[in-house]
């Protein structure tokens, strides 16, 4: 089942892909780039929570970040 939910994910990455290529210029290709890039770090993070439901919210991920990182700079 959670390779369907993960072949779901990528058929809505391509599909907001093709519809955004479509919207841009042939001189754009930066935003191209990054559109691109974008919706397949979205789908990698789908999948992520699909195959490891049990991973941290990103609360306690940014927590985990910045929590050490205020302490060295002397943020307490």
């Amino acid at each position: 089942m959670p390779s369907l939910q993960l072949a779901y994910g990528f058929l809505i990455a391509a599909i907001v892909i093709g519809f955004e290529w479509k919207q841009l210029r042939k001189k754009q290709r930066k935003e191209k780039t990054w559109v691109a890039i974008f919706s397949l770090a979205a789908a990698t993070l789908y999948s992520l929570i699909v195959f490891y439901p049990e991973l941290p919210g990103l609360n306690e991920a940014v927590s985990t970040v910045l929590i050490p990182v205020s302490s060295w700079l002397g943020l307490e």
